[in-house]
């Protein structure tokens, strides 16, 4: 019950800082301005009514559990679209950020998999309404030039720089070639967006750990530098790893190298998180990394497409698993499926958790939260 109070305390903060005015971002206007100005008004406006959005009622959480889902009766928090769409069938929560006021999501949508991907875009004054700015995609996978007909690029990371700058990353995605890691870039969300020519980070050599691809990145941008945490694959099988990169600029990328481990699979690079769980089975990937007053703090999945975990950092390198891990599985989902793409934002002391949920036949986007702390006390230091 505590967990629940502390959620609530949060998200009535929350809706409270929300009642000031936040300005919406537009799509570039196609109209041109007028010829004459209309005449300024003496007539003092009526003041503007701020609504303030109503959450979703809470799933009732799990006694011990520490994230909650939202969405009465199994409902989303957003939902694809019509069937004939580009969104019509698989949706993920794909790039998100907090930035000016308000959470910005750049979902995916796909009908096959591998194959075409679309980005769209949505914005929410509160993380947990969500409008969708315009209905057409603002990016679509075959505008990567190393792509190929048939395969596609999945967008799981985003970045402002500090020109103002957004940045995509994302992980191609083909049954004949190992997967990469690539970024665009646009003055705006609305585009257009300009990729880069040649991939950011591409898989390790014969032997190394990464070898077989890497995917999901997750990029912050520090005070210093940026960081990117992806997923690693090994030869053969199962057995992926969570690697880091570093870049001072966000484009030329340096994967991290352990010196006291010189030989095969990490005589290139060294994985940051390994699946040394139980719980872990044959992997770890799909890694949500935040930084927050409490330190570094990551959530991934182990192996099970229903199963996650929670680990934590005092300097984004060492890690040490939650005691409780998985710290989310199938009976704490807000209905029966799977869960595949997710994104981690942390705001506010709040923890929004966005996951992809739903079977073969189609996908929506989940919300879970946790308020206030979220790393036990007295964990040891890796």
């Amino acid at each position: 019950m505590r967990v629940r109070t502390l959620l609530l305390v949060g998200l009535l903060f929350l809706l409270t800082a929300c009642t000031g005015e936040t300005a919406e971002l537009q799509p570039p206007s196609t109209t041109a301005a007028l010829e004459t100005e209309p005449e300024a008004s003496t007539e003092t406006p009526a003041p503007t009514e701020i609504s303030i959005p109503t959450p979703t009622p809470l799933v009732e959480p799990r006694e011990g559990r520490i994230f909650t889902y939202y969405g009465e009766g199994g409902s989303p928090i957003v939902s694809r679209g019509p069937d004939e769409r580009w969104d019509g069938k698989f949706i993920n929560p794909g790039g998100m950020i907090y930035n000016d006021g308000a959470f910005h999501m750049f979902r995916n949508g796909f009908k096959n998999w591998p194959g075409l991907v679309s980005v769209g875009y949505m914005t929410s004054p509160d993380g947990l309404t969500w409008t969708e700015v315009q209905e057409a995609p603002v990016f679509t996978s075959d505008q990567v030039p190393y792509v190929k007909e048939g395969d596609g690029a999945d967008v799981s990371s985003v970045v402002i720089q500090e020109d103002g700058t957004w940045v995509f990353y994302f992980h191609t995605v083909s049954n004949n070639a190992p997967a990469v890691i690539g970024r665009a870039t646009a003055s705006s969300p609305f585009g257009p967006w300009v990729v880069d020519p040649e991939p950011v980070l591409v898989a390790g050599g014969d032997g190394a750990w990464d070898v077989n691809g890497v995917a999901w990145p997750n990029v912050i941008r520090t005070d210093s530098d940026y960081v990117m945490y992806y997923a690693g694959s090994p030869k053969g099988l199962g057995g992926t790893m969570i690697g880091l990169a570093v870049s001072a600029d966000g484009l030329q990328w340096e994967k991290y190298d352990d010196p006291l481990t010189i030989g095969a699979p990490f005589a290139e690079s060294d994985p940051v998180l390994k699946p040394d769980e139980s719980w872990t089975t044959d992997g770890v990937d799909r890694a949500g990394v935040v930084q927050t007053p409490e330190g570094w703090v990551m959530i991934y999945q182990g192996g099970a497409l229903i199963k996650r975990g929670l680990a934590f950092s005092p300097d984004g390198i060492h890690w040490t698993p939650h005691p409780q891990n998985p710290v989310i599985e199938l009976p704490d989902f807000p209905l029966s499926g799977t869960m595949w793409d997710t994104s981690l934002v942390f705001h506010d002391d709040i923890y929004y958790y966005y996951t992809e949920i739903g079977n073969t036949t189609a996908t929506n986007i989940y919300l879970a939260i946790h308020a206030g702390q979220i790393k036990p006390v007295g964990l040891p230091e890796p």
